[in-house]
């Protein structure tokens, strides 16, 4: 009676190649990672063409303590250097989270910085020009509540971080 190489039974079958349950679910989590490193830059841009009409050519950029805008940038620059940024740190997120490591716990906190510093990028643009964009004054522009943005830009490191496994996935 000769060797066969074909498994004798259904958990060397399981073990050996992921289960369809399994590839449905690491195919979630990829096209998740795709969109959550997306999204700061998708975020910049869509709100670049809601808002583009009403900005002005500079928006406020620095607030004094109360709230009241005590600089301003050219609205331009501003944009497409944080869509530039954005874009950047989008491929350097889909490398890190896609790229073969044996640390998997490294890349897990490598996508959760760039998670964090796309999502500060993000809010670098929104927050002057939602609120320049609201008040359609760089002098009016008051800061109010928009300073949580960046407490959501920061906390975005999560959402990337939560789409990173946890361990390493075999894709036989």
């Amino acid at each position: 009676m000769g060797v066969s190489s074909e498994p004798d039974t259904a958990q060397e079958l399981t073990s050996a190649s992921p289960s369809s349950a399994q590839r449905t679910k690491q195919r979630y989590r990829a096209w998740s990672a795709l969109l959550a490193f997306a999204a700061p830059a998708l975020l910049v841009l869509g709100s670049w063409l809601l808002l583009r009409g009403a900005l002005p050519e500079r928006v406020a950029f620095h607030w004094d303590a109360s709230g009241r805008p005590d600089g301003q940038v050219p609205t331009g620059p501003l944009f497409w250097g944080c869509l530039a940024l954005s874009v950047v740190l989008f491929v350097f997120g889909v490398l890190t989270r896609f790229t073969p490591s044996n640390d998997q716990q490294d890349t897990r906190k490598a996508v959760t910085l760039v998670g964090c510093v796309a999502g500060l990028v993000a809010a670098v643009w929104l927050v002057p020009a939602i609120t320049t964009g609201l008040s359609a004054s760089t002098s009016h522009a008051g800061l109010n509540g928009w300073l949580a943005l960046f407490v959501v830009g920061l906390a975005y490191g999560a959402v990337t971080r939560w789409v990173t496994p946890p361990e390493r996935v075999d894709t036989r």
